[in-house]
């Protein structure tokens, strides 16, 4: 599961997941950014995920910012 939303002058974006991939959670955030910056669809998610899209997320965002809030077992 994954949402955005802006607080303040600050847009948080949650990634929830029962398990990630080395840099995933970076690469959601940068496919987002790209997203939201840019006059790209909404639908590119799905074609980058589906293989039929090149992805702009090749280079992950640094991880400034981010970090871990919650872990559940």
């Amino acid at each position: 599961r994954a949402g955005c939303r802006r607080q303040g002058p600050f847009t948080v974006i949650l990634v929830e997941a029962n398990a990630f991939l080395y840099q995933m959670a970076r690469r959601i955030v940068v496919l987002l950014l790209h997203i939201g910056s840019t006059d790209a669809a909404p639908d590119l998610v799905a074609r980058v995920l589906a293989g039929r899209a090149q992805d702009p997320s090749a280079k992950p965002v640094p991880p400034h910012g981010l970090f871990l809030q919650r872990a559940g077992y």
